[in-house]
């Protein structure tokens, strides 16, 4: 990894930071807290470059870079314009940057893992829908309050993270997600689960800890491939009412390895979990 206070471009030491395997070209470049204006020379692009990160950088020209881009991370940066030129872009984080208003274009064929992080992100786009290779996707820590349908055309998604957004209730249309391995709704008032999310036949984690969910339904018992459930309360229960009864139904999750449900005013189990 390359870490640069004052870049420049003829006189870079580096060494190979582990991924992708080593051969003699610089590979991984990080740039942090630049205040003047700035640009990756066309020649930086001869070292074909696969993964950046930057961080506080406000005047930072991609485009030169953008052939060989697989792996980028921006962090307080405003370097976001033109992301749908990196046609070989598969893994994109962006941090503490201020989405607000205007939302990227992405590259809709290539991305395979999107991580918007703290963005003061109030909706999500329709043109999420078009990430037809999308597997992780994380937009936790955004004041998100619904999901579009357009969602649901993510028809590749594994893993979906929406915790500590402000979403109170989620669409019917969850259930289509026929991929999604991993769910975590952790931090959101949501007091009501959709009767869709049963329909997630390839579910092993959720992840409800700290909603207002109130009840398990019977249904479930659909979920037999669940792996992991985490329902816990705050630890302050006068915050939260939590689960008042043990949720019976979870007993008959054959593939169940992990249950939290710490935290909620449940005193007593149920005769099926003592047998």
């Amino acid at each position: 990894m390359v870490y640069l206070n004052e870049f420049n471009a003829t006189t870079l030491g580096y060494r190979h930071s582990g991924e992708p395997e080593w051969n003699g070209e610089l590979r991984d470049l990080a740039c942090k807290h630049k205040n003047e204006e700035q640009e990756i020379k066309t020649d930086i692009g001869e070292h074909h470059i696969t993964h950046l990160t930057i961080d506080g950088d406000r005047h930072l020209s991609l485009a030169d870079i953008a052939p060989h881009m697989t792996h980028l991370r921006l962090r307080n940066s405003s370097a976001v314009e033109s992301l749908e030129t990196f046609t070989t872009l598969k893994k994109l984080e962006l941090c503490r940057i201020d989405l607000s208003l205007e939302w990227p274009s992405l590259p809709a064929n290539s991305l395979e893992e999107l991580r918007v992080i703290d963005c003061k992100m109030k909706t999500l786009p329709s043109c999420f829908g078009s990430l037809k290779s999308l597997r992780k996707f994380n937009i936790s820590r955004n004041p998100v309050e619904v999901l579009p349908e357009s969602i649901t055309a993510l028809s590749s998604l594994e893993e979906l993270n929406l915790s500590h957004c402000w979403i109170s209730q989620l669409p019917e249309s969850l259930g289509s997600l026929k991929s999604l391995r991993k769910l975590n709704l952790c931090g959101n008032p949501i007091e009501v689960l959709p009767e869709s999310i049963t329909a997630l036949s390839s579910l092993e984690e959720l992840d409800l800890s700290h909603c207002n969910i109130g009840q398990i339904p019977d249904s479930f018992i659909q979920l037999q491939k669940l792996k992991v459930l985490r329902i816990t309360g705050y630890s302050e229960l006068s915050i939260y009412d939590g689960l008042q009864t043990f949720p019976e139904v979870v007993t008959k999750l054959t593939s169940l390895e992990d249950l939290d449900l710490s935290n909620n005013w449940i005193y007593e189990l149920p005769d099926s979990c003592t047998h």
